[in-house]
């Protein structure tokens, strides 16, 4: 499901993202999936992307730009020690990398608004076609 994850501007490489209004159709928590639809204002175009084992979601319901991209592993690592369940694990830093860079992302959107910030953990994010 993932696509262009090489940390670069755009991976679901949609056309115009900071033209394109986001906004959460559903999440599952019992299947840890989030579903956001994405839409131009002026020209009809719908857009879906999927994300699975989410495992963390910060923003706003509704924002106006996709330009998606996956942050540095690291980043990713210091939420993964966050959020996990069994806290007095210690993990080595290899295998803290091969967790980020293989099993979860840290998917973030740079938005029109700088103040902003959209961050999705997951395990995978991808287009998703009807």
């Amino acid at each position: 499901m993932d696509q262009n994850d090489d940390g670069g501007e755009n991976v679901f490489s949609l056309p115009n993202p900071e033209e394109l209004i986001c906004a959460i159709d559903s999440y599952y928590s019992s299947h840890l999936a989030m579903r956001i639809q994405i839409s131009h204002p002026h020209n009809g175009d719908k857009y879906s992307l999927g994300f699975l084992m989410v495992r963390y979601f910060s923003g706003p319901t509704r924002w106006m730009g996709a330009n998606f991209h996956i942050c540095p592993w690291e980043e990713a690592a210091r939420l993964y020690l966050e959020l996990r369940e069994y806290k007095d694990l210690d993990l080595a830093p290899e295998t803290l990398q091969e967790i980020s860079e293989k099993h979860f992302h840290l998917y973030a959107v740079s938005s029109l608004n700088p103040k902003m910030e959209i961050r999705i953990f997951a395990g995978s994010g991808g287009l998703v076609t009807e």
